[in-house]
C-alpha cells in the first residue's frame, strides 16, 4: 500500500529549525533528509499521521520525503528558502522557524531523532535509513509506505 499525506511546508522548516538548532544553526542535508523520514514513520506508528507528510520514496540511497526534498532544492523559493539556505552539503539556518505549529511531543521526537542521526557518517546513515521494512523490496524511485 502507498500512502501520501499533505505536505505542509511551515512544520518542515520548523523541523528542521529543532535540528539547526541542535547542532549549532546548520545541518547536513543527506541526514536532514533520512531523519525527516524517519521522523515520519515514528510519528506514523506511535500517533497514525506523519508530522511533516508528503510523498514518500525510494531511492538509490535509502528512504526520502519527496515533497521536503523538493522544498529544500536551492533554486525554490517557497518559505523553507526564507528560513534556511543550502551550501552545497550543508542546510543552514538564516531565520529561525520557531516552533508555534509543532506540537510538545512532535518537537520532542524531532530533538529525540535529531540526536539520533546528527552524528553518523553517509553510509551509516544509508545503512540506517535502508533498515527500515519498507525498504526490504522496494524498487528505486517506487512509492513506499513507512511501516
Amino acid at each position: 500500500m502507498n500512502a501520501t499525506f499533505t505536505f505542509d511546508e511551515t512544520k518542515a522548516a520548523q523541523v528542521l529549525g529543532v535540528f539547526a538548532r541542535r547542532c549549532g544553526g546548520f545541518f547536513d542535508y543527506y541526514l536532514a533528509v533520512k531523519a525527516l523520514y524517519a521522523l515520519d514513520r515514528e510519528a506514523l506508528l506511535r500517533w497514525g499521521q506523519p508530522v511533516v507528510g508528503g510523498a514518500y520514496r525510494m531511492l538509490k540511497f535509502g528512504p526520502v520525503n519527496q515533497a521536503f526534498m523538493d522544498a529544500t532544492k536551492p533554486e525554490r523559493a517557497g518559505y523553507i528558502a526564507t528560513c534556511f539556505e543550502r551550501s552545497g552539503n550543508e542546510i543552514i539556518m538564516i531565520n529561525d522557524p520557531g516552533t508555534d505549529e509543532l506540537s510538545a511531543a512532535e518537537i520532542k521526537l524531532a530533538e529525540a531523532l535529531c540526536n539520533e542521526w546528527k552524528h553518523l557518517t553517509f553510509d551509516a546513515a544509508r545503512s540506517k535509513a535502508m533498515s527500515f521494512p519498507e525498504c526490504s523490496s522496494a524498487a528505486p524511485c517506487e512509492c513506499i509506505t513507512p511501516e
